[in-house]
């Protein structure tokens, strides 16, 4: 049984037209070519004022499969080659995770939920004062699926609850392309 992925589209400083809606829908639809576990796509189109013309139209996708979470930004000077190029990261992006799960003897299952953390979300404030507080579910995952994780989500770092340790730690991408965890070492 096939279900029907549920595609979101908002627009930001923009109206979305319903030929950009139907060019998002069969883009993004197409995706489940890859990874039949999508469920949910969250697909925001921003048009960006203060950006140079190359960077003015940006797309946003956040893709759920039982809780694992794919995310892509992407921008350039169309918001139709914008979401072209979005697709194609996430399609990489899908195809590698799949590749990965079925080397590791998986059949994909995504048995660990997804955390999505917005790198963009921690911004310095001269006073250091805390301006956002984000709070999510933090499921138990191994640090070789949380390294999963954060690739596909393209950040450079990603927490998770070991549950070797029952202790919330950080992945995170060193300079040398390699990853570090950190661990807590209560005091």
């Amino acid at each position: 049984m096939t279900r029907e992925l549920k595609i979101t589209i908002s627009g930001s400083n923009m109206k979305v037209s319903n030929s950009l809606k139907t060019y998002v829908q069969e883009k993004i639809g197409r995706l489940t070519k890859y990874y039949d576990r999508i469920r949910t796509a969250e697909v925001e189109l921003v048009y960006q004022d203060n950006k140079s013309a190359e960077e003015s139209q940006r797309v946003e996708v956040t893709l759920n499969a039982n809780g694992t979470m794919f995310r892509c930004e992407e921008a350039s000077i169309s918001m139709y080659a914008s979401i072209d190029i979005a697709a194609e990261k996430l399609e990489r992006q899908l195809r590698r995770y799949k590749e990965k799960m079925l080397n590791k003897g998986r059949k994909g299952k995504g048995k660990k939920d997804a955390l999505l953390v917005e790198e963009d979300d921690f911004v310095p404030v001269p006073e250091n004062e805390i301006v956002r507080v984000k709070k999510f579910a933090v499921k138990p995952m191994t640090p070789d699926e949380a390294t999963m994780q954060m690739e596909m989500l393209n950040h450079s770092f990603f927490v998770f609850l070991n549950p070797e340790t029952e202790e919330v730690n950080v992945i995170y991408k060193r300079g040398d392309g390699n990853y570090g965890l950190i661990e807590p070492d209560l005091v």
